[in-house]
């Protein structure tokens, strides 16, 4: 799930579509959406206004995808996560909330960008695959 309309988003959107990933591109975030959040979905904050983040960042704090990044800087992140503790969200609920999104630093157009976020997805992903095969340690 992409929440956003920018240039990252739709160059996102169409990566993701490109490499076979199923996305739902949104730049209103409707109630219904939130149904479609659970924890086989990748969450992608790429809009660039914390206030319309919101909505998104509560149905995913219930829904608790595998993965929840959000696209702005360190400053950005930091106020993200004031907003974010003043809602009464624990450190351990903002610590799954990857920022800045990818796995690029300073990613500066929207297909490396796009790129970034979809490796970072893809390796979160396969990492918890991985762990879920292991067997029980004793």
């Amino acid at each position: 799930m992409i929440y956003g309309r920018s240039l990252e988003a739709q160059a996102t959107a169409s990566l993701a579509a490109a490499t076979g990933y199923d996305s739902h591109i949104f730049d209103l975030f409707p109630a219904s959406a939130s149904a479609q959040i659970d924890t086989d979905t990748a969450v992608i904050l790429l809009c660039h206004d914390l206030n319309r983040e919101l909505p998104v960042l509560q149905a995913a704090r219930e829904a608790k995808p595998f993965y929840l990044g959000a696209l702005g800087s360190y400053r950005t992140h930091t106020l993200r996560l004031q907003k974010l503790h003043e809602l009464g969200w624990s450190r351990e609920e903002t610590t799954q909330i990857r920022a800045p999104v990818g796995i690029f630093p300073k990613a500066r157009d929207a297909h490396t960008l796009a790129l970034s976020v979809l490796a970072e997805v893809a390796s979160v992903r396969l990492h918890q695959e991985e762990d879920s095969c292991l067997p029980p340690s004793s």
